[in-house]
């Protein structure tokens, strides 16, 4: 075995309800068992992440841990944000990665979210996110050809991508610092802090 960049992951549509609430997106957050996902989903190979950057990339702050397993923090905060009965997402997910979508659906489940998923092919992509406000949350996998952090960042979070559902000027603001620093050291640091950016607000669902 040798270990590769890839991932699965979730975008959110923050710019509706009920994910434009930070609350709402650090509850599914912590619904997920991770350590389940690489048990069932990849079959031990693989370690649970704390944002879209991977262990060895160019850029990833290591000190971002996973997200614990916690529904009944996840169930609180659902009903502080006012869905004590959770709530529907219109979820768009790449049949690559319908295993994973398959187990996420089934752990949000049990604090009250309901996926109503419709799955694509690597031939739609470009269809299915046409109309982006169609959908609440996008799931799909992603590799990194270029071994750096930047790259799934900017394809599951940057506002220029084609398959972001949301556009957040933190997010394109530090992306644009990262590919217009030439120092090495200083361009790390901008990276990491994208990575404690993106965490903070909860603007993504990494696995």
């Amino acid at each position: 075995k040798r270990p590769t960049y890839y991932t699965v992951a979730a975008n959110f549509n923050t710019g509706r309800k009920p994910l434009s609430d930070p609350k709402v997106r650090e509850a599914l957050n912590l619904a997920v068992d991770r350590a389940d996902l690489v048990r069932y989903d990849i079959f031990g190979n693989g370690v649970p992440l704390g944002t879209l950057s991977q262990p060895g990339e160019f850029g990833r702050d290591a000190s971002v841990a996973p997200y614990a397993h916690d529904p009944a923090r996840a169930r609180a905060l659902l009903r502080e944000a006012g869905y004590p009965d959770g709530f529907v997402l219109k979820a768009l997910l790449k049949l690559n990665a319908e295993r994973t979508g398959r187990i996420l659906a089934k752990q949000l489940s049990a604090v009250g979210v309901r996926l109503d998923v419709t799955t694509f092919k690597d031939s739609e992509m470009f269809e299915f996110y046409r109309d982006k406000n169609r959908w609440d949350i996008s799931i799909y996998d992603c590799p990194d050809p270029l071994h750096h952090a930047f790259f799934i960042r900017s394809i599951f979070l940057g506002g220029g991508s084609p398959f972001s559902l949301a556009t957040d000027a933190g997010v394109d603001e530090r992306l644009g610092r990262i590919v217009t620093t030439l120092d090495l050291e200083a361009q790390k640091a901008h990276s990491e802090e994208l990575d404690r950016y993106i965490r903070a607000g909860h603007l993504a669902l990494p696995t």
